[in-house]
């Protein structure tokens, strides 16, 4: 486990102001137990953790260079892999990962026209702003994270966690709430046969991945519509914007296609919608959130996958920042893959993950939260059977 060096990079950032003149430095850590307590494949409990160190620049401030701004990530990943003993295909787990320290993220971005235009190069996590539904974050399970169809997707997945690719991005913003983005990534993230460290290998047949999303976004009230906002610097979880605020109402629709070897196409549909409380925290609030998507059969592993939930903040009495959720993730097992085991076992067609999770909020730097999940049809190995899995996980960041 990586507590030793989180301690190490908490004491650099400690002794370190958060902003030093343009420069601004994140450290968290976010470690799980997680344990199958029934059916799967093999009862038991792992210990996983996730280190992150970020640092965000102001090229206006540092450079004086105005709407210029630049990102660099490093992560380490350590512990077990719990989707092994449930079998299942959704991966239970978003921060499960190769052990390894790699430089996750490391991009320029620049605004124009007014800030109502961006380009971004470098490493890039493509689910930093694409197919991001903030009220679904307090969640474990991978899919609530990115549908399965698209996470699933390619010689070695899309650009996300945990391994990104070079990657450039442009987004727009065509009115006061509609946002039109555009990535372009290689098509096979890091080196599928070393998944340590950080590997970029461009060419060589990986050809592309091209995403294309329209969204519309209705803010929470007192919150600007604005420009295109940079991705989160406090980017944890698989993709996700740690502690982003849900929109109001948000909806979004994106493509997306591989060239080269990867070859295929999906979709996929998001949104969310507020249905209790302002905005202001005053009082709880509830959110509903859906996401689902479909891929071509030899390009992903799940060729159609859906995700529905609520989530919400306030749950306990004198609690505001406690947040809560119950969520379902679904996916199909693509009818390209295998249809037995080499026992000649059949595996599931579809995957149901149910999940119920609670995140305490002890402290601006603290949070706790038990998690519940359970796995009917685990679609990655055909002996295993409806899984219950609990969990805790322990949240740091300074």
């Amino acid at each position: 486990m990586a507590a030793g060096p989180f301690l190490l990079l908490a004491v650099l950032r400690l002794v370190t102001p958060a902003d030093t003149g343009g420069a601004e430095l994140h450290v968290s850590y976010t470690a799980d137990a997680v344990g199958v307590v029934a059916g799967g494949v093999d009862r038991g409990a792992d210990l996983l953790d996730d280190v992150d160190l970020e640092l965000g620049l102001d090229g206006g401030r540092l450079l004086g260079v105005p709407g210029l701004s630049a990102f660099v990530y490093g992560l380490g990943n350590q512990g077990g892999h719990p989707s092994g003993r449930a079998g299942d295909l959704q991966t239970l787990d978003d921060i499960q990962a190769p052990t390894s320290w790699r430089i996750y993220e490391a991009w320029v971005q620049q605004f124009l026209a007014g800030d109502r235009l961006s380009v971004l190069g470098g490493l890039y996590d493509v689910n930093s702003e694409f197919e991001a539904v903030p009220a679904a974050d307090v969640f474990v399970n991978s899919s609530f994270g990115i549908e399965a169809a698209f996470g699933l997707s390619g010689a070695n997945g899309p650009s996300i966690f945990p391994v990104t690719s070079l990657a450039f991005r442009v987004r727009a913003l065509a009115s006061d709430h509609v946002r039109v983005q555009a990535v372009v990534a290689d098509g096979v993230p890091g080196d599928p046969a070393d998944p340590g460290g950080t590997h970029v290998h461009p060419g060589g047949g990986d050809g592309a991945l091209v995403v294309a999303q329209v969204g519309y976004l209705r803010p929470v009230a007192g919150e600007v519509g604005g420009g295109p906002s940079p991705p989160e610097v406090r980017r944890r979880r698989a993709g996700r914007t740690a502690e982003a605020a849900p929109h109001d109402l948000a909806v979004s629709v994106g493509v997306w296609r591989y060239t080269g070897r990867s070859r295929g196409t999906g979709a996929y549909v998001t949104g969310e919608k507020r249905l209790l409380g302002d905005g202001e925290g005053r009082r709880p609030e509830l959110w509903a959130f859906v996401r689902a998507g479909i891929a071509s059969e030899r390009a992903s592993a799940a060729s159609a996958s859906t995700v529905a939930g609520l989530s919400g903040t306030g749950v306990l009495p004198g609690r505001p920042e406690d947040r809560a959720g119950i969520g379902v993730a679904a996916a199909r097992r693509s009818p390209a893959l295998p249809a037995a085991a080499a026992s000649g076992e059949p595996f599931p067609a579809w995957e149901v993950a149910l999940e119920a999770v609670y995140r305490a909020r002890l402290a601006p730097w603290l949070a706790l939260g038990p998690d519940v999940q359970l796995i009917l049809d685990p679609a990655a190995e055909p002996s295993a059977s409806d899984a219950l899995v609990l969990g805790l996980r322990v949240e740091l960041g300074i």
